[in-house]
């Protein structure tokens, strides 16, 4: 390591700003619960669990933290994970309120994001689209490749080339928290959406009577 990297700045990036941001997530739903201001933080916590939206949304913000311990100089994996936090927190804020106008842009919200993790391609030809679809945008790989780009060959240099927070069995659990983050994201956004279709998709369709009745004279 060099003298750089124990710079007091080196030092506040690397080890007191992800201390600072693991605790922040953890106390996130804490805070939301108090904001809600419908009961204790313990009652809040057991009716949140006790619904489906709310109970993934928390799983997301448990499992954030797993990302929020990096290397904030030279990987993006914060951003994902400060992005899905505060979706996470808003969703828990529209399940418990069930109003149903704030569904539209709550799904409009969960599908940025679903992008954002899964990524895309980077030829100039998708441009366009990323900028219609993609109201922010933390790379073009997902977070699942961001991971494995930590140490692409499957060692993390060591000595003078060592690098914070690049352990290979750190990485393999990061790629494992990262699939079920992303799974988790997945199941939230249809369920929303699912809610949207049943608010505003109209009525249903009457079925099809195949039998044309003929009437004797």
């Amino acid at each position: 390591m060099t003298a750089v990297e124990h710079s007091a700045q080196q030092d506040v990036l690397q080890y007191l700003l992800p201390a600072f941001a693991v605790t922040a997530a953890l106390v996130a739903p804490c805070i939301t619960f108090k904001a809600l201001g419908r009961g204790t933080v313990i009652e809040e916590l057991r009716a949140a669990t006790g619904r489906r939206l709310s109970l993934i949304s928390l799983m997301i913000t448990v499992l954030s933290p797993v990302f929020l311990i990096s290397n904030y100089t030279q990987v993006t994996l914060a951003q994902y994970a400060v992005y899905s936090m505060l979706l996470s927190q808003a969703t828990i804020i529209a399940d418990r309120m069930t109003k149903r106008r704030v569904l539209p842009p709550l799904v409009a919200w969960h599908s940025v994001n679903l992008l954002n993790l899964i990524g895309g391609s980077s030829s100039t030809s998708n441009v366009l689209n990323r900028s219609l679809f993609q109201v922010y945008s933390t790379g073009n790989v997902g977070l699942i490749m961001t991971i494995y780009n930590i140490s692409p060959g499957g060692h993390c240099p060591d000595d003078d080339a060592a690098v914070n927070y690049c352990s290979d069995g750190w990485i393999a659990m990061q790629l494992v928290a990262g699939f079920l983050y992303l799974v988790l994201h997945i199941f939230a956004f249809f369920i929303v959406a699912m809610r949207v279709a049943h608010s505003y998709g109209g009525e249903d369709e009457k079925p099809m009577n195949c039998v044309v009745s003929i009437s004797l004279p």
